[in-house]
Order: C-alpha cells, then sequence, then structure tokens
C-alpha cells in the first residue's frame, strides 16, 4: 500500500536513524502527503534546516504549526530556520517558544545564545 503514511514514516525513521537524509527527506515527504496528522513534519523540517534550506523549512513548520502548535521540535527548525536566514527577533522567539514547550539542555541552550546574540552552531548529528 503505496498510500500507507505510517510505512513511509517508519521508514524515514529509519533513513535517519542510519543518516541517509536524502532518502529520509523524501520518505517523510511521502508520508505528508498520505495523512492528515502531520506526522514527519518535524523531522522534515529539521532535514531541511541541515541542509540549509531554509525555504523548505519555512514552508513545513508554517504548514505544520497550526497543526501542532505544541511541537517544540517545529518551534525548534523554525528557530534554526530563522537565525540561519539572519531574523534575530524572530529566530529568538521561535526558540524561546520551543524551550518553554520541551525545557532540554539543547532548546535552552538554543534559546539563551540567542536572546543574548550570541552565535549558534548546529549540525544533523
Amino acid at each position: 500500500y503505496p498510500e500507507y503514511f505510517l510505512s513511509w514514516y517508519t521508514l524515514g525513521k529509519a533513513y535517519y536513524a542510519n543518516n541517509e537524509k536524502e532518502k529520509a527527506r523524501d520518505a517523510f515527504s511521502q508520508s505528508l502527503k498520505y495523512n492528515d496528522f502531520a506526522l514527519g513534519s518535524e523531522e522534515l523540517a529539521l532535514i531541511y534546516v541541515y541542509e540549509k534550506n531554509t525555504k523548505k523549512a519555512r514552508e513545513v513548520t508554517k504548514k505544520y504549526l497550526p497543526k501542532l502548535p505544541y511541537s517544540a521540535q517545529l518551534w525548534y527548525a523554525l528557530a534554526l530556520t530563522e537565525y540561519i536566514d539572519g531574523n534575530a527577533t524572530q529566530a529568538t522567539q521561535a526558540a524561546q517558544k520551543a524551550y518553554e514547550l520541551q525545557p532540554t539542555p539543547l532548546t535552552e541552550k538554543v534559546y539563551y545564545r540567542l536572546k543574548n546574540n550570541l552565535p549558534i552552531s548546529f549540525s544533523a548529528e
């Protein structure tokens, strides 16, 4: 069943875990094509961020944040997208939201650095 979104999502997770980002991106895109639950949107947004494709990352976050407003991962992806594009205020606001939703060492670090105008670095690993 090629339209079974959960299979595409699971395949995307496997590819992502094996650091096969291009295949993961394609699988998550297929998952999103066949589901109304936004399953795969968080991972897809982050893949686009790590590829520095901010146009696509922004499209994914803007499309799926209304469906998943409590997704710290989507807010985090949006923060990194805005940071890459030089939008400091929007990056800080998105990082704050990610941190409020999921106060982890990573979201705390990114939010702290952005609100204090410090550079951040990130990678797909």
